[in-house]
């Protein structure tokens, strides 16, 4: 089983991004990039892979039903731990439960880099000033065995 970790702000969007969410709780938040958007989606079909929402978004049914709105799916989210800012407990916490499941590969895309020393080699981070990039897809490829290293 292949796993990519997946955060959505600095990823899917970035600072110039035009598609703005605007709920109660949100005022004017940037959406999901409809470039970014494609780019995604293009590179995830035909891939047989576990998508695990990582991203504070899953703390908001606002954002989760605009992440479906935009045609991004995801297979389950990571659980909430003590320290936000430390997604590598996170990680850590959900791969423990997965790994009697049989994952093979793993990969954490994300422009912060809050996540364990061990979990490094796995992690692709994005410039969050422009969002999720071919070259950043490239790397994903390498880390989940998609293209040779």
């Amino acid at each position: 089983m292949k796993v990519l970790f997946l955060d959505v702000d600095g990823v899917l969007n970035h600072d110039k991004t035009v598609e703005r969410i605007s709920h109660d709780h949100f005022a004017s938040l940037f959406g999901v990039d409809g470039v970014l958007r494609d780019r995604f989606l293009k590179w995830r079909e035909g891939k047989s892979l576990v998508v695990i929402l990582s991203s504070a978004w899953r703390y908001y049914p606002e954002m989760k039903a605009e992440l479906e709105k935009a045609g991004i799916k995801w297979d389950t989210e990571t659980p909430r731990t003590r320290n936000p800012q430390n997604r590598g407990d996170e990680v850590a916490k959900t791969l423990e439960i997965l790994r009697p499941l049989g994952v093979t590969h793993y990969a954490i895309l994300d422009d912060n880099d809050w996540f364990n020393t061990d979990q490094k080699a796995h992690f692709v981070k994005t410039d969050p000033k422009v969002g999720l990039t071919d070259e950043d897809l490239s790397r994903l490829d390498k880390i989940l065995g998609y293209a040779n290293a």
